[in-house]
């Protein structure tokens, strides 16, 4: 039973795309708690990791496969903006290439974690 017709379908589609990305942002931009407990640099390179591999696991979601490689590349590119962005426009921010690097690991994860996980705990036959 589809409880969602297609049009209600494509603009949750939209709008949650849309959060996603809004989401991403400010999360890439939000200034990070000082922790003396923990090395965060390595937190920092996690958190990015994570943050692109679930905006990436959303788009493979909402993404017919045949664009899904385009999508992947764009969300790398728009790291690597985020990054400039955050070097030219905030003050006491700067470009790390380790970031952009860890957004385009979590890219790259979200291709090889997600069929497995769709696979194993998914019946693809539905």
């Amino acid at each position: 039973m589809n409880f969602m017709s297609d049009k209600t379908n494509f603009y949750f589609q939209i709008i949650g795309s849309f959060s996603v990305v809004v989401l991403l942002t400010y999360l890439h931009f939000m200034q990070v708690p000082s922790m003396d407990l923990i090395n965060l640099n390595q937190v920092d390179k996690l958190a990015h990791v994570l943050m692109f591999f679930l905006t990436m696991m959303w788009f493979m979601y909402v993404t017919p496969k045949p664009h899904q490689l385009l999508v992947g590349v764009s969300l790398i590119l728009f790291g690597l903006v985020l990054e400039y962005i955050q070097m030219n426009f905030l003050p006491d921010r700067t470009f790390e290439w380790l970031d952009w690097i860890a957004d385009g690991i979590g890219v790259v994860l979200s291709f090889f974690i997600v069929p497995v996980l769709t696979d194993k705990f998914f019946d693809s036959s539905v």
